[in-house]
């Protein structure tokens, strides 16, 4: 009995030193790669715990295997987009100023009940205040309302906003992407990058802008920055 407790133990505070290695996002926030690896090592952890018959051993090794693995996976995640992507996905649209996108729906393996679901929850009850819907990669859904019905209405103090658009992601961990969106190359990119902040694109965390042109840049070091990437290309 005395052997059970320690294996117990010793199972339990492995589990949760690779658990708390893996990052703190709650099981709703893990990306499929994560989920698939902490349920694994979940059923890893079993077998030495409930059989004294099997060696100790075979629980540890199979444990840390997943966890650099894991380790393996986050570091080629972080160092390659395409590698990002065949992992973890793409964000889909859902809903755009068409109305429901039943291809996307079924790209997701999704019926209609799943997004009126997962719109509730969210607050729209009324897909009609939704001007943009999209589900990201760990299943979360995203929503921009539409101006009239966005928290403190607009449409209360009788003002007539633009039309949001989702913002473009133009800088992420030092690599530039979706250049083509605002019809810029990286060379131009980096003299705006340079005026903006004094430092290269490979120095910025993450930049986006949206459809009006305003921009978010946040360097790996220092406060971020906001200027229009319409206005700045001009000068470029």
């Amino acid at each position: 009995m005395f052997t059970i407790i320690i294996r117990v133990i010793i199972i339990l505070l492995l589990v949760l030193f690779v658990i708390r290695m893996m990052g703190k996002r709650q099981i709703g926030e893990m990306q499929p790669i994560e989920l698939v690896i902490t349920y694994i090592i979940a059923e890893v952890a079993c077998v030495p715990m409930s059989d004294p018959a099997i060696p100790l051993f075979y629980g540890i090794v199979p444990i840390l295997t997943l966890f650099l693995l894991h380790y393996l996976i986050s570091f080629l995640s972080r160092k390659s987009l395409k590698f990002r992507s065949l992992i973890d996905g793409h964000s889909v649209m859902v809903i755009d100023p068409n109305g429901i996108n039943y291809k996307a729906l079924k790209q997701l393996n999704m019926n209609l009940n799943d997004l009126l679901e997962a719109a509730r929850s969210q607050g729209y009850f009324d897909l009609s205040e939704i001007h943009y819907a999209m589900f990201e990669t760990n299943g979360k859904l995203c929503v921009i309302p539409k101006a009239e019905y966005a928290p403190l209405k607009p449409s209360d103090i009788k003002l007539k906003p633009q039309q949001q658009t989702p913002p473009v992601s133009l800088i992420i961990d030092g690599k530039a992407i979706n250049l083509n969106y605002f019809k810029i190359n990286k060379q131009q990119l980096e003299k705006i990058i340079k005026a903006k902040t004094n430092k290269k694109i490979k120095q910025i965390a993450f930049a986006y802008a949206d459809g009006q042109g305003f921009t978010y840049i946040q360097p790996k070091e220092g406060k971020y920055i906001t200027a229009n990437i319409k206005e700045l290309k001009t000068s470029a």
